[in-house]
């Protein structure tokens, strides 16, 4: 993947945060900018879909690659037919 991996990972703070004896500390929350896509090559790009009409008709759709909301994943060009068939 393109800028690292959803692997483990480690990180340095810039400055030791000290504490008292006896006392215990903790971190409350992280936030990431930017993670892997969520929709991945290889891994969970591929939709597979099974149109009931007077037979079957089974459709394997592959998404692009990318980070994708519910508005725009209609919009990648592999799904859009088949939304806009579902919708006319």
């Amino acid at each position: 993947m393109p800028g690292g991996s959803d692997s483990d990972f480690r990180y340095a703070l810039r400055t030791p945060i000290e504490l008292a004896r006896g006392t215990i500390g903790w971190i409350d929350g992280v936030v990431l900018s930017q993670s892997f896509g969520n929709i991945i090559a290889g891994y969970n790009d591929t939709l597979y879909l099974r149109e009931l009409t007077a037979t079957f008709k089974d459709h394997i759709i592959t998404i692009t690659p990318g980070d994708y909301n519910i508005y725009t994943l209609g919009g990648d060009e592999a799904i859009k037919p088949f939304i806009l068939s579902i919708i006319w």
